[in-house]
């Protein structure tokens, strides 16, 4: 938004001076819904629209059904950053909603879907050559769709130097599967 412009004025003085303002909102942006396994935690990511002041800002957290999902009472955002992630913690299948507050900022929401999540990869096993010439692509398949945002998942080679695999991809909202490429780089077997 452009700036304002404050001008003051009384009846037999002579103007001053005009004064530039600029008002920013705070507010408090945090992962839009997060998909978690009963009996396992993934975390919100809570980001503030500007550094934190010094002392931090303390983030109070609450879930709408702790039957469902629990979550950290809450989160500091250190004097001078920005993020800060919070656990939450899946119980039993169902939806639940997580609750953000700190003082100056205005609320904000997360879904939570808690149920249980299953991942493979496609084909299961192949046969690769060394070289990037030869990479092949492959999909990584979740058995329930993802939720708003995507759902992130990490990858790793149980030896790099037989196999390479990019260190994450992001499975986009409503689908449920997404591709990725395996290099090869040596001789041997890597899961």
């Amino acid at each position: 938004a452009p700036p304002v412009i404050l001008s003051a004025s009384a009846a037999g003085h002579v103007s001053g001076s005009n004064t530039q303002v600029t008002v920013r909102l705070l507010r408090i942006q945090m992962t839009p819904a997060l998909l978690v396994n009963p009996n396992q935690s993934s975390n919100l990511q809570i980001v503030l629209s500007d550094p934190a002041p010094t002392g931090g800002v303390t983030i109070f957290l609450a879930s709408s059904n702790p039957s469902i999902a629990t979550v950290v009472a809450s989160a500091t955002i250190p004097a001078g950053s920005t993020q800060v992630s919070a656990a939450v913690t899946g119980v039993a299948a169902g939806n639940a909603t997580i609750t953000a507050t700190a003082a100056g900022y205005p609320d904000t929401t997360a879904a939570i879907q808690v149920q249980n999540v299953n991942l493979s990869i496609v084909p299961g096993a192949a046969t690769f050559f060394a070289g990037s010439a030869y990479a092949r692509s492959v999909t990584l398949v979740m058995n329930v769709n993802a939720v708003q945002g995507g759902q992130l998942v990490n990858l790793s080679s149980s030896d790099t130097n037989i196999a390479t695999v990019p260190s994450s991809v992001t499975i986009p909202a409503g689908a449920a599967a997404v591709g990725f490429v395996v290099t090869g780089v040596g001789p041997g077997s890597a899961t």
